[in-house]
């Protein structure tokens, strides 16, 4: 939060502009607009000085209205909103946030995990009602479980619904940074070009990172990501600050998954506490207690069952109906059950989720 003397310099100066532009555009401000400016830019905008990014604002609103016109609130949230890709809801406080419809467009685009659905609702009612903890990322997550089972998935369904796009996505193979020196490729290196990780949120703040098997980086690439997790920015090579705390971070991790399968851990319904607690076990065992302390949740994923492979095979089958190659052609792709269960023996192993099952649809239809 701004001190209040900044503030209300800032109202100041933002009240000076509104006349300014009043005089000159004929376009006026209420004085509950420059509140909401106030309120945006210094809740989201922690990317740049204010109130430079709230007198940008203003020209582009000042620019689209009308002469005579009064801009209110609901205007300057509805502008945020679209030039930094947030969600009207999670910007704006009259807009109500829809837990149940969020929870069904979710459970349509990552099936079978409605733990994970849960947690990641939940967790936006918590930023809906800012109540999550000043100076770091909008979000903190550790998903964990099985390969293929729809971790990455929900990355991708995240980055749509808080950003509503999922190219707001920034993905990094953490394998690749398994060597002691690996670290500083995230930050750069003196003069040898941006940092792979401060470079992309310097030019797009409001995205999700994901780090993908985050367990298999060398420890010195955990101590960056400390400091990114607890304080919300990284400074790069070059002394420029990259800003996280727009941004959601989700780290991916196999831990667990070996031992799950092999150790006879239930999966059931009824052993659904088991499940979880053997990879939340296994995640406390591999990660220090300062990096976990850092977390917001540890969000496990659990195997898919055939029945969700199934499910699964229905709705990749309807996407390919829906490519242009046949949506816009004579030719039709029809399917029945018998075809979907045979193509679930092709494609279905437990040991890989469902990655196995969409090889064997482009591969037979």
């Amino acid at each position: 939060a701004l001190p209040i003397l900044a503030e209300a310099k800032i109202r100041a100066i933002l009240r000076s502009a509104a006349q300014h532009g009043k005089t000159l555009q004929q376009v006026d401000y209420s004085d509950q607009a420059i509140e909401e400016l106030v309120r945006l830019h210094s809740r989201f905008a922690t990317y740049s000085a204010l109130p430079a990014t709230a007198l940008q604002l203003m020209r582009t609103i000042s620019d689209r209205e009308s002469p005579g016109t009064l801009v209110e609130a609901d205007q300057v949230a509805r502008t945020f909103a679209q030039q930094t890709g947030l969600p009207r809801f999670l910007v704006d406080d009259s807009v109500p946030l829809d837990l149940a419809a969020i929870g069904e467009q979710l459970s349509g685009q990552v099936v079978g995990q409605p733990e994970p659905v849960e947690l990641v609702v939940n967790l936006l009612a918590t930023l809906k009602a800012r109540l999550v903890r000043p100076g770091r990322p909008l979000a903190s997550l550790m998903f964990i479980g099985p390969t293929g089972v729809g971790k990455t998935e929900m990355a991708k369904a995240i980055a749509r619904l808080l950003y509503s796009d999922t190219s707001r996505m920034i993905r990094i193979d953490m394998s690749e940074y398994a060597s002691p020196w690996s670290a500083v490729k995230l930050i750069g290196k003196a003069g040898e070009g941006d940092g792979t990780l401060t470079s992309p949120i310097r030019e797009q703040p409001f995205s999700v990172v994901l780090l993908d098997e985050f367990e298999k980086a060398d420890p010195n690439v955990f101590d960056l990501l400390l400091q990114l997790l607890g304080e919300g920015r990284l400074t790069d090579s070059q002394g420029r600050l990259a800003d996280f705390r727009n941004a959601v971070v989700i780290m991916t991790s196999n831990v667990g998954a070996e031992t799950f399968r092999g150790g006879g851990v239930g999966f059931g319904e009824g052993e659904l506490a088991t499940w979880r607690e053997h990879f939340e076990r296994e995640v406390r065992r591999f990660v220090r207690p300062e990096f976990l302390g850092r977390l917001d949740r540890i969000v496990p994923f659990r195997p898919l069952s055939i029945e969700v492979v199934k499910q699964i095979a229905y709705r990749e089958l309807e996407k390919l109906r829906q490519r242009p190659g046949l949506k816009y052609s004579d030719c039709d792709l029809a399917f029945d059950d018998s075809a979907v269960d045979r193509l679930c023996e092709l494609g279905y192993q437990p040991k890989y989720g469902a990655r196995p099952l969409r090889r064997a649809i482009e591969r037979k239809t």
